[in-house]
């Protein structure tokens, strides 16, 4: 499941937005601004940094459609709080 295509579809506070621009500058053309938040479409390969990013900006990050995605997110929070 980690090194497959998977479609990312997420809304980011300006300060996720930033730091994600900052730490993948390629992403820098994916993220658009909206109202009072941003979003960030994209295929990635790997779901590994993109968990990451999306565990570590808990609250300023909201996951749209991408059940797996979901899925995966979901199941990395239950290993680390060990449910």
């Amino acid at each position: 499941m980690l090194f497959r295509s998977h479609a990312i579809d997420i809304t980011l506070s300006l300060r996720a937005a930033v730091i994600l621009k900052e730490e993948y500058p390629l992403t820098g053309t994916l993220i658009q601004k909206e109202k009072k938040s941003y979003r960030f479409r994209a295929i990635v390969h790997n779901l590994k940094p993109v968990t990451r990013f999306v565990i570590g900006f808990f609250g300023e990050v909201t996951i749209h459609g991408s059940p797996g995605f979901k899925k995966h997110v979901r199941e990395q929070v239950r290993k680390m709080v060990g449910a």
